[in-house]
């Protein structure tokens, strides 16, 4: 064993005895409760769930009086009527607020899992059994904000939304209008094409997700912020059960263009540093691939070309740079990546321009 194995081994059994007592006590208190009256503090179901206020009452006196905290006020109850208390080293020279548990987020690359000694074992999980194994809602809140980043598709089945949710949301901002809506129904209805196209195609898509994305990439405009919708909205939604569907708000504007790039064509540094913190932006999914490429063929709440979305947005915006930027990455994600099969009809990928957009995979 490590030398941290065998202190805390030597620490179990110098502490044996206490522990012992202090659960056989633990264990006891009901039966002083169970056959008393109510008047007297009695309690029938004392021990039981919700019945066991005595037992707590009785592990809070006793870490204190044993010292397990420093100070009476480092143990309590919560409003739930939990027991918790806390342990620190008040010498460290550390301000409580300024400790911070830091996780790491990794891939596996290669190679076997080597275990240290502070570990017993390891495993590989998908999101939804982790969340459920976890024991901490912090653990499991730190999971999540993990899968938000990478944009994990098992968050569409573990918190579903349709695109009539999102539609409900979208609609209920202060600020959103009869055209914006239209904008973006029929920036959905082209994104669940490019989609149901995909996943004929052997594509793994979340169809659903795609067009419930796509709806709501404008709503930081929705909420009356249209200088910096992209990253309004990509906070607003990440606070409620739509976070998920989150992920188009600033795909939507980057097309999937590098930072770099982005920031040479004018683009706020600050804005791709702070959303970067929050959604990857290194790669775009398919969802997003979809919703992007709906947004840059829609004029108005009109389909059209993507020559003739851009040409109209350089009408109204001085921004060529960026628009140019913005052109070149939609024509990327309409050449289309390419796909591990052999081959795919691209008739099945192709729409005519009076119905759609087209979208092919190689």
């Amino acid at each position: 064993m490590s030398d941290l194995s065998d202190r805390a081994a030597a620490l179990a059994g110098r502490d044996l005895p206490l522990a012992t007592g202090i659960l056989r006590e633990a264990i006891r208190i009901p039966a002083d409760h169970v056959d008393r009256d109510a008047d007297a503090g009695g309690d029938p179901a004392c021990g039981l769930s919700n019945h066991e206020g005595p037992r707590l009452e009785y592990l809070r006196r006793t870490i204190v009086e044993i010292g397990a905290v420093r100070a009476e006020d480092d143990v309590g109850f919560d409003d739930f009527g939990n027991l918790w208390w806390t342990v620190s080293d008040p010498t460290d020279g550390v301000a409580p607020a300024d400790k911070t548990v830091v996780y790491f987020l990794a891939r596996h690359r290669s190679g076997e899992v080597v275990l240290s000694d502070e570990h017993s074992a390891f495993s590989w999980a998908p999101l939804a059994e982790a969340i459920d194994t976890l024991p901490f809602d912090s653990l499991v809140h730190i999971v999540r904000e993990a899968a938000l980043w990478l944009k994990d598709p098992a968050l569409f089945d573990i918190e579903p939304a349709t695109q009539q949710d999102a539609l409900d949301h979208l609609t209920a901002q202060p600020q959103i209008t009869d055209p914006l809506v239209r904008h973006l129904q029929g920036g959905a209805h082209l994104a669940r094409f490019f989609a149901e196209a995909l996943r004929e195609a052997g594509i793994p898509i979340h169809v659903e997700a795609a067009a419930a994305g796509t709806i709501l990439h404008d709503i930081g405009r929705a909420r009356g912020d249209h200088e910096d919708h992209q990253r309004a909205g990509l906070k607003y939604l990440r606070t409620g059960t739509l976070a998920p569907y989150a992920f188009a708000c600033v795909s939507h504007f980057t097309k999937g263009a590098p930072s770099d790039a982005l920031v040479a064509a004018g683009v706020d540094p600050a804005m791709l540093e702070e959303v970067g913190g929050l959604v990857d932006l290194s790669s775009l999914t398919w969802e997003e691939k979809c919703a992007a490429l709906a947004d840059g063929c829609m004029r108005g709440d009109r389909a059209a070309p993507p020559a003739d979305r851009y040409a109209d947005l350089r009408t109204r915006y001085d921004a060529d740079e960026l628009i140019t930027l913005q052109e070149r990455y939609t024509e990327t994600i309409r050449a289309g990546p390419s796909c591990s099969r052999s081959a795919v009809d691209r008739e099945r990928m192709s729409v005519n321009w009076d119905v759609s957009c087209s979208f092919v995979a190689r």
